[in-house]
């Protein structure tokens, strides 16, 4: 069984902007704001908010669709200026970053961050500031009981071989997802371990398999197999917003006959939700 922190949901909500350029004749503008994950903006990837106009201090109220917390996530947030004919105005842009400590519980809290201009945008007039509400919520509700399969992508077998006649198989298996507070197991079962020998016969592995309770698995093959192997799991996360796709980076440290070889992959796990 391994165990892991669950990954949050954030959902953020663009309340409003106060002192905004200019943008129009008439002495105002007609704000919106876009909201893109990652640091760079995307026109086609992105939430808007409605436009309010004739307004430098804008309440939008808008929020975001929810997004699976990763420590190396960055939203990027840019005001614009709508306009009917020709390209919308830039207004200015700020970037939100969430720790993983404000991502830890269930959490909601409001930040407000001055604009400045990008640099794709270095010479035009910025002012003003954004107010944002972020929230945090934990899926355990959603996650107790979900079954999962997995295929784990091992390209170098134990013998540090290539593994070209089926190097997408590694490790295959199923299980139950089981949440506890803010931690989930996972409670594998049905565990294959498939690597071709120097005779190029497959050899498939059925053994028991432990694992330590924390946020770092660590899993050992206690029969079958003359080598000492430790896997380990260095990063874990959900790729997707729905939590039905998950990765985990797999570091694989083999002791036999007096060596030691370390290799890596990745198991891809697809997740079905309990009704």
């Amino acid at each position: 069984m391994g165990v892991f922190a669950i990954s949050s949901q954030i959902t953020i909500t663009a309340v409003s902007a106060k002192n905004l350029v200019a943008a129009d004749m008439n002495g105002y503008s007609d704000p919106y704001c876009t909201i893109n994950r990652g640091s760079v903006y995307n026109a086609n990837s992105q939430d808007k908010s409605q436009i309010i106009k004739k307004n430098l201090n804008p309440v939008w109220n808008y929020k975001s669709r929810q997004w699976t917390f990763d420590s190396t996530d960055e939203f990027l947030v840019t005001v614009w200026d709508h306009d009917k004919i020709g390209s919308d105005d830039y207004l200015g842009e700020t970037i939100i970053k969430i720790t993983q400590d404000q991502a830890k519980h269930n959490n909601t809290f409001e930040i407000t961050q001055d604009l400045v201009a990008g640099s794709t945008h270095k010479k035009s007039k910025v002012t003003g500031s954004v107010t944002f509400q972020i929230a945090v919520s934990m899926p355990s509700s959603v996650l107790n009981g979900a079954t999962f399969t997995f295929i784990g992508n091992h390209p170098v077998d134990a013998f540090g071989l290539i593994n070209n006649q089926n190097p997408a198989t590694g490790w295959e298996g199923t299980g139950v997802i089981n949440v506890k507070g803010e931690v989930m197991e996972f409670e594998f079962a049905n565990i294959k371990r498939e690597c071709f020998q120097e005779s190029g016969k497959p050899w498939i592995y059925n053994g028991p398999i432990s694992f330590a309770s924390n946020d770092t698995m660590k899993m050992k093959e206690s029969k079958g197999w003359p080598a000492k192997i430790e896997y380990t799991a260095n990063r874990i996360r959900f790729v997707d917003n729905n939590l039905t796709k998950m990765e985990m980076d797999i570091t694989d440290s083999e002791k036999y006959y007096g060596g030691t070889r370390t290799t890596s992959g990745k198991w891809n796990f697809t997740i079905t939700l309990k009704q």
